[in-house]
Order: C-alpha cells, then structure tokens, then sequence
C-alpha cells in the first residue's frame, strides 16, 4: 500500500480513536507510518544506496509493490510479538505494537484485494473472450483465419472511454491484432 494510503487510513482510524479516548494516540499513529521505514534499509541493502528521494521513486514503480515475505524487518510476526510483549512492561511500547499491528493488517488487506482484484478481472476477461470468440465464429475480424490463437481488440481503446464490454470487442489474430497496434509481429515474444 502506498504510503500516502498509509497516512490517510491511519489518520482517520487515529482520530476515531481519538473521539474515545480524548487524547490522540502518537505512538500508535506515527508507528503505523514509520514501520515503512525497513522499505528503505530493503533499498539501501539491494542497491548499495541511502538516497530517500530515489528508493522513494524506486517504491512508487507499479512493478516494485511487492517486496518478499520475510525481507522487511519491522513487517516480521516476531518483531510485533516482541513489542507486545516488551508493551506488558513498558505501557507505551503497547501503543506502538498497536500501530505496527494496523499497519500490517491494512498490508495484508491491500495484499488480498489486489488479488480478489485480478482474478476477478481474468475470470471477466475469460467470460469475454467466450462470448465475443464465439460470436466471430473464432475467425479473425480482420483476415477470416480461422483458430484458436485469438485476441480481444478494443475498438475503442479504454483509454479514450471505450468499456470492456462485448459490443466494443473484436476478436483478431495476433498478427492482426499486432498491425491493428501498429507492432511489428516479429517483434511478440512465443508462446
């Protein structure tokens, strides 16, 4: 989760929290927030950098959201297990093991959503392709050739408001689905 995300969330979850107990909870707050702090040792440890500002682009990346189970220090079972323990003694240390608590729920919520996300959108895209191959008679719309190595085609790209729907859809080849993009067929990795 981003860590805008991260501050929004935690803020709103510390200031209800605040209306019960009138008085905002710090501890709790900044170290649901600060936990992210592994995020960059992770960067300086994988590239031989302290640079906030680029392991800060670096996190931002779409392909770099997920960084491996166990890899995090602060994220670890063990170091939430310990600051409640230690919490029994010392009270503040409870509000802080409170803190990393939410934060790892609200990872692990995000972590399951992203993948609730994309297998319901393969399960929508195979649905698509069913109902809009079958319709095309599983022949390419543009050269007629007939077989099972078919494409969904936007004919309006989502991008310029075309939806995701079967009346927007064409069922090509990947050759044709290549020139309809303007890509060299050469260049498309097998499969």
């Amino acid at each position: 989760m981003r860590l805008s995300r991260h501050i929004f969330i935690s803020s709103v979850a510390a200031l209800a929290v605040a209306r019960r107990r009138a008085a905002f909870p710090w501890l709790a707050w900044g170290a649901s927030i600060l936990v992210d702090v592994d995020h960059y040792l992770w960067y300086g440890v994988q590239t031989g950098r302290v640079h906030p500002l680029r392991a800060w682009r670096h996190f931002r990346q779409e392909e770099v959201r997920v960084i491996p189970q166990g890899r995090l220090l602060f994220h670890h079972p063990a170091v939430l297990i310990l600051l409640g323990l230690l919490g029994l003694r010392l009270r503040p240390l409870q509000e802080v093991a409170a803190g990393v608590l939410f934060h790892n729920l609200l990872d692990e919520w995000n972590r399951l959503w992203r993948r609730a996300t994309r297998a319901y959108r393969r399960r929508r895209r195979q649905k698509l392709q069913i109902i809009v191959f079958a319709r095309e008679h599983y022949r390419c719309q543009h050269c007629g050739r007939q077989g099972p190595p078919l494409e969904l085609h936007h004919r309006l790209p989502e991008a310029l408001g075309g939806r995701n729907h079967p009346d927007n859809l064409l069922a090509l080849c990947p050759s044709c689905h290549d020139r309809a993009h303007g890509r060299q067929s050469a260049n498309r990795p097998s499969s």
